[in-house]
């Protein structure tokens, strides 16, 4: 029996993320994690002539971020300016109350003191580590009693706690993302960063990780930023897609709100299964953060459940099976 992952097209809702709004009222419900300031203006040039510029300014909850771009709009160069691997001029960037940059205050943390993990689409592993010395190589300062507790969690939550023993040569591509996925959450990070990290993987193997990735995130809440150029992890990972071009974000819409009209379905997509249904919200569970949604079908009704909508609200619903 597959798994029914169910998403909603809340661009028809005209659901937004402003810009505008407070670090404390980004902050999600119930204190469950810190909401991402980036408040980001550099321009980079040689012999003194601009050759680009990067001017940006939102906010990223707990949950998935999308960002997305043409090659050179400037997503990679974001991703290093919050974790203080490029040089910013003028800006802020902020979780919570913990501020890792602010020019006018002259705040710059180092890398290593922003609890920013991030994961390079070349994964790096230490190719004479095993899988676990991999994934608890950033715990050498805990005990060893904590620090297997904590590597034994984040193993088994990315499902890789047989291969503990092995080398990365020894293990398939797909794993491997696992391992370094497992390597940046084992930290307890504050932010994690993924820069196309699936782009290599067969289409199976990266729903199975995004599925993984999701559910650990639903647990943890904190924001994620993803670059990816895939309209289908878009639709199956991501809550929020941004898109940049020429250093700006030109467009922040929900999920769908890009790929709806131009990615329909992918017949040959392998386990990512898309299909749209008309659906109409009946109930709201505010203690769930969901919704039920009746699914207009020939065959018998089926509910479905997301997280927001007002009573009556008409959306569509998307189906993703996943085997």
């Amino acid at each position: 029996m597959g798994q029914l992952s169910v998403f909603a097209d809340w661009f028809r809702l005209g659901w937004a993320w402003p810009a505008s709004r407070t670090r404390a009222e980004a902050d999600a419900p119930n204190g469950a994690g810190h909401a991402l300031e980036i408040r980001v203006a550099h321009r980079y040039g040689v012999a003194g002539k601009t050759t680009f510029s990067l001017e940006t300014n939102f906010m990223v909850q707990p949950g998935v971020t999308i960002l997305r771009g043409h090659s050179g709009a400037g997503k990679t160069t974001l991703l290093r300016c919050i974790a203080g691997l490029a040089p910013m001029e003028n800006g802020t960037i902020a979780v919570g109350p913990q501020v890792m940059f602010d020019s006018a205050r002259g705040v710059n943390l180092e890398p290593r003191h922003r609890k920013v993990a991030f994961v390079f689409q070349h994964l790096a592993l230490f190719p004479h580590l095993s899988v676990r010395e991999n994934v608890g190589y950033g715990l050498k300062k805990l005990d060893a009693s904590e620090r297997g507790e904590r590597v034994n969690a984040v193993m088994a939550s990315f499902r890789i706690g047989h291969l503990g023993d092995r080398l990365p040569s020894e293990i398939s591509g797909g794993e491997q993302q696992r391992v370094a996925l497992a390597r940046a959450l084992v930290t307890e990070p504050s932010v994690l960063l993924l820069d196309e990290p699936l782009s290599s993987l067969d289409v199976k193997t990266k729903a199975l990780i995004v599925d993984d990735l999701r559910a650990w995130n639903a647990a943890h809440r904190i924001p994620i930023v993803y670059v990816t150029h895939d309209d289908r992890e878009v639709r199956a990972l991501g809550e929020r897609a941004i898109t940049l071009e020429h250093g700006r974000i030109v467009a922040d819409d929900s999920l769908l709100g890009i790929s709806a009209d131009t990615h329909t379905g992918c017949p040959d997509s392998g386990n990512f299964v898309d299909k749209k249904f008309d659906a109409t919200v009946t109930a709201v569970q505010a203690t769930e953060k969901s919704v039920t949604c009746r699914l207009h079908l020939s065959e018998p009704e089926l509910s479905a459940y997301w997280r927001h909508g007002a009573l009556g609200t008409k959306v569509q619903i998307g189906l993703r099976v996943t085997e």
